[in-house]
């Protein structure tokens, strides 16, 4: 796990069937943000990806690393302003097909949508 504990702290985990539902607080003390952008920091959409994959290899126990295979939708609405720390709320969901999973996620706070993705992930060799 690259960013988990370093860019963002696990505060609840509930699961139900094949999605799960985090609740993450990220500090906005992170080095990061003083380069992205200093004026205004947001959270990089980069490292929202990194955070759903993260997740999802929690959620499958995975001793391989996982990687994006193919993203069929990833829609980027609204900044996470980190001018303060944010928690947010991520749900993902994993649906097994073949070596590779149907992979869903997305990242709300409050009320706001910042993220919706539909992707699939393999396992990294």
């Amino acid at each position: 796990m690259i960013l988990k504990d370093q860019l963002y702290q696990i505060v609840n985990i509930e699961k139900s069937g094949d999605s799960s539902t985090y609740i993450l607080r990220i500090p906005d003390t992170h080095p990061l943000f003083k380069g992205h952008f200093p004026e205004s920091p947001v959270l990089p959409g980069v490292c929202i990806l990194q955070i759903f994959k993260e997740l999802a290899e929690m959620d499958l126990a995975s001793a391989s690393p996982l990687g994006y295979s193919e993203i069929k939708q990833c829609k980027f609405l609204t900044p996470v302003a980190m001018n303060q720390p944010a928690t947010v709320l991520v749900t993902i969901a994993l649906q097994p097909e073949g070596a590779s999973w149907n992979f869903s996620a997305s990242l709300k706070s409050e009320s706001i949508l910042h993220t919706s993705l539909k992707a699939v992930l393999t396992t990294k060799q």
